[in-house]
């Protein structure tokens, strides 16, 4: 009889928890990503953009590096304590992640080339965040080579103004001709242990989304720079070349960061080769880092 109440009340106790866990909204539908349509629609848009409404990136780099920030005010904060089912998450947020690309032509044939990176829609009125280095970029040294956004939806806008940046932090607020769009909600709050999600677009696997936690807050000094030291964090969410500027979320749906760089790590080291992979370390810029590219709020 012990026993019997004993998995009775085992049973109580799991049903009990099963009936915490949010339900999944039955409306929650497949998003099939087709990858090559993807880059379809983005050289077909080329063609119909006209060459006027093109900025040059040496001019949107020359912004990028003499303005630091936007006379605008900051996205939304907030932070909640209700988690989404992953797949509400995705359904949410997937239009969140626009396609951020360095497009150019080559002298050996007249298609358009991407070299594709990630960005978050951050204001209805065409408002775009991505990283620094997606902006400074390598010129491709082909023709006619511009940076635009494009969306899930094939609309492609040009880059027409790098509104504010920061080289150490690797932040870019760019501004492009959309209205309407529906922008995130940032979070501040980030502790080690935070679920995390990711939807970037690793190796032109465009929205794809990974998940993990927050391993931990550091500081760095970026290379190349006077030593001032800024904070990111390491996620153990999986991104790769190409999510560069993607968003990194809670569980909640809250962005808490961007994606920064990958390094990879090794055991050994013979002759200048190293052997023997451990590990990829994954680090982000802090929600905080985004928000300080706009004015600060009155008190």
């Amino acid at each position: 009889m012990r026993l019997f109440c004993l998995a009775a009340s085992l049973f109580l106790s799991s049903c009990a928890v099963v009936q915490n866990i949010p339900a999944v909204a039955n409306t929650v539908a497949n998003i099939v990503i087709d990858d090559s349509q993807t880059m379809a629609n983005l050289e077909s848009a080329m063609e119909k953009i006209a060459p006027a409404s093109f900025v040059a990136p040496s001019i949107l780099l020359e912004q990028a590096r003499s303005r630091k920030v936007a006379d605008l005010p900051p996205p939304a904060t907030s932070d909640h304590r209700t988690p989404l089912p992953m797949e509400q998450a995705y359904s949410d947020l997937v239009d969140a992640t626009v396609v951020v690309s360095r497009v150019y032509k080559c002298d050996h044939c007249p298609k358009w080339h991407s070299a594709p990176a990630s960005g978050i829609v951050v204001g209805a009125d065409g408002l775009i965040v991505t990283n620094f280095h997606v902006v400074e970029g390598r010129s491709s040294g082909g023709k006619s080579e511009q940076l635009v956004v494009a969306f899930r939806d094939g609309r492609v806008f040009p880059v027409q103004e790098v509104l504010a940046a920061d080289k150490e932090t690797d932040c870019a607020l760019l501004r492009i001709a959309a209205t309407g769009l529906k922008p995130v909600s940032l979070c501040t709050r980030s502790p080690a242990g935070t679920k995390v999600l990711a939807i970037t677009h690793p190796a032109m696997h465009y929205w794809c989304l990974t998940q993990g936690v927050v391993s931990r807050h550091f500081l760095e000094a970026p290379r190349g720079q006077d030593g001032r030291r800024v904070e990111r964090l390491a996620i153990t969410a999986d991104f790769a070349k190409g999510s560069s500027g993607g968003p990194i979320y809670n569980d909640c749906g809250e962005l808490i960061g961007m994606v920064t760089y990958t390094q990879s790590i090794y055991y050994d080291t013979s002759n200048g080769t190293e052997t023997n992979f451990q590990m990829t370390f994954k680090a982000c810029v802090p929600s905080q880092s985004i928000l300080d590219l706009f004015r600060k709020p009155a008190n």
